[in-house]
């Protein structure tokens, strides 16, 4: 069994309060409305994979992405503040500046029952005399250096925990705009391995980079584009002019970049290589069915499924598509009892979940149609 992540208590997570999840399986796909936080669970699970403050600042950051935003990207410290439940932190002062935020995930993680918690305030601080060039010229819309001279720069300024037994720690943390937060050598030895996948890392991402490091993951590559082209046999880079093109083999057509093929091909060698740098861990999967057809789904994740299952992966994914949790309950049929549905929904305050099993997913998928009730 590939259970790494078990159970699931988030207290306060970005706009999740008191979301608890038990029995977690080897494959779990999250569905609910938008903004019922299917997104954020993958995120609490990746803090509890690695709580460290180098992945707290990782993970904040990723949604500071412009495919996230319609506007300006976020800074850091902007991004690290969207990961508090703010609404509902302790505000004694009646201003933002000195408003109390925390985040608290309780888990059990590699048969570890233990709590990441990050608790502190956002404030102002000066910039110090080193950090002013750096901060002119990547925030010249902002500032201008006369400007910057006596700029002052947001701050958080408080207290992180983790209650883990192989990777226990409590310490002071103060992170700006410019922080650049290195993780220690033995920090390492205690991540749960894992490896997350945005909707849109096929478009800007590198599908390639653990699928043709062996033999054995290039030939499991090959195998499944051959869903999407009988007549592929082999992939790998080529250089042109000093940058190296993906391409792929073609029997009858000779050598031909990726790109031709579309994203449901990227799609799905990016969940390929994800699955792969999992091994012995998690993955986690936002919006699986991005880009893949219809007509190739159930065999694609057929043949993910199979491969997370040699490589002893726990899958955690989630979908906005009815459609895509019935092809991939039908490509996992014969490990139903190792699949769970999660139907996430907010109600006031804080977000419930139902969880069931694959074959109770199956049957609430028949009797109701149109939706996994809660």
């Amino acid at each position: 069994m590939n259970r790494y992540v078990d159970m699931l208590n988030i207290e306060s997570y970005r706009g999740i309060r008191n979301l608890k999840l038990k029995d977690m399986g080897n494959i779990n796909i999250l569905v609910g409305d938008n903004n019922a936080g299917k997104t954020s669970v993958l995120e609490a699970i990746q803090l509890i994979c690695d709580p460290s403050v180098y992945n707290l600042l990782q993970v904040a950051i990723k949604r500071s992405s412009p495919y996230f935003l319609s506007n300006r990207r976020l800074n850091k410290m902007e991004s690290l503040i969207y990961m508090f439940d703010q609404e509902h932190s302790d505000d004694h002062f009646g201003h933002n500046s000195f408003q109390n935020l925390f985040l608290t995930i309780h888990a059990m993680r590699n048969g570890e029952w233990g709590t990441f918690r990050v608790e502190g305030q956002k404030g102002k601080s000066m910039m110090v005399s080193e950090q002013l060039p750096s901060m002119v010229m990547e925030e010249s819309s902002f500032y201008s250096f006369e400007e910057a001279i006596d700029a002052e720069t947001e701050s958080f300024r408080g207290h992180m925990e983790s209650t883990f037994a192989s990777c226990q720690c409590s310490k002071q943390i103060e992170i700006d705009r410019n922080s650049k937060p290195f993780r220690p050598d033995e920090e390492e030895k205690h991540v749960l391995n894992h490896h997350f996948v945005q909707a849109f890392d096929h478009i800007i991402g590198d599908s390639f980079s653990d699928t043709i490091k062996t033999i054995s993951n290039k030939e499991k590559a090959v195998s499944l584009l051959k869903y999407f082209d009988k007549d592929i046999v082999d992939l790998r880079y080529i250089n042109e002019k000093g940058r190296y093109i993906p391409v792929v083999e073609n029997k009858g057509k000779g050598t031909l970049p990726l790109a031709i093929y579309g994203d449901g091909m990227k799609k799905v060698l990016t969940l390929l290589n994800a699955v792969i740098s999992a091994q012995n861990g998690v993955v986690l999967i936002d919006e699986f069915e991005t880009a893949i057809h219809t007509s190739v789904m159930e065999k694609s994740y057929r043949f993910i499924l199979k491969v997370a299952n040699e490589l002893k992966v726990q899958v955690f994914m989630t979908t906005h598509s009815l459609e895509a949790v019935d092809k991939l309950l039908e490509a996992g049929s014969d490990q139903l009892e190792d699949i769970r549905v999660v139907r996430l929904k907010k109600d006031g305050d804080n977000t419930y979940a139902r969880v069931l099993n694959g074959t109770e997913a199956r049957e609430d998928r028949t009797r109701f149609d149109m939706e996994l009730r809660i």
